[in-house]
């Protein structure tokens, strides 16, 4: 078990913006150029590559550690974070984008999410956020079988469709849950909120719109408990 990949991804930010908005303007991490994210391209894309074009990460996680409920992404070796957030307590107005990418052993680029709500570069909803079982997802969407059909009639339509490029994929739909935890706190950029607990789901599918990879995890405590 490799990684899971939902915790601090734009739940992180909008935590950071509504604490941004709540006590002055400002930003949050630095800027980067959504322009590149089109150059990536997964099994070719290196972290030395990465690395050269956006600089040091936000944040980088060594997947080893990282307690959580995840299938379908054994291959990710290290995690790379970049967001960048802005917000204007006057105008009561705030973006922020996110990029997630992944490489294995060799530094190989092995998965990627982008999300931004910057107009320019709006990636879909601001919010997806209808509560999903991710253990049914696992086992009902099945690589070379299931079609967008089966996705829909199980999961929904609230997804994004993200940017990708993998060869074999023609389109990415992701979903994701998220819900703060009644009885649990974190501190987050010097304050006490509380906790917020994610489910996430990927599913890729070629250009017949059959999957052919899906991937998912959790960090809510009954789902750990059952992984």
């Amino acid at each position: 078990m490799k990684t899971t990949r939902l915790v601090l991804r734009q739940t992180t930010i909008l935590c950071a913006l509504l604490l941004l908005t709540s006590c002055f303007s400002g930003s949050v991490g630095r800027n980067f150029l959504p322009a590149n994210v089109t150059r990536l391209v997964i099994g070719t894309t290196t972290k030395a590559e990465i690395l050269d074009q956006y600089g040091p990460p936000y944040e980088r996680i060594d997947p080893a550690n990282w307690p959580a409920m995840h299938f379908g992404d054994d291959e990710t070796a290290v995690i790379l974070r970049y967001v960048y957030g802005h917000a204007d307590l006057f105008l009561f107005d705030g973006a922020d984008r996110f990029l997630q990418v992944e490489f294995n052993h060799s530094g190989r680029l092995v998965d990627y999410v982008y999300i931004s709500n910057f107009s320019e570069d709006r990636t879909g909803p601001s919010v997806c956020n209808k509560n999903f079982d991710v253990f049914s997802a696992r086992t009902n969407i099945i690589p070379g079988t299931t079609f967008k059909a089966g996705v829909l009639a199980l999961m929904g339509a609230n997804h994004r469709v993200l940017p990708f490029n993998k060869p074999g994929i023609a389109q990415r739909w992701y979903y994701t849950y998220a819900e703060q935890s009644k009885t649990e706190n974190t501190v987050s950029f010097g304050q006490t909120v509380p906790k917020t607990n994610e489910k996430w789901l990927a599913v890729d599918f070629d250009a017949q719109g059959m999957v052919r990879h899906v991937q998912g995890g959790s960090d809510f405590p009954e789902d750990v408990a059952r992984k």
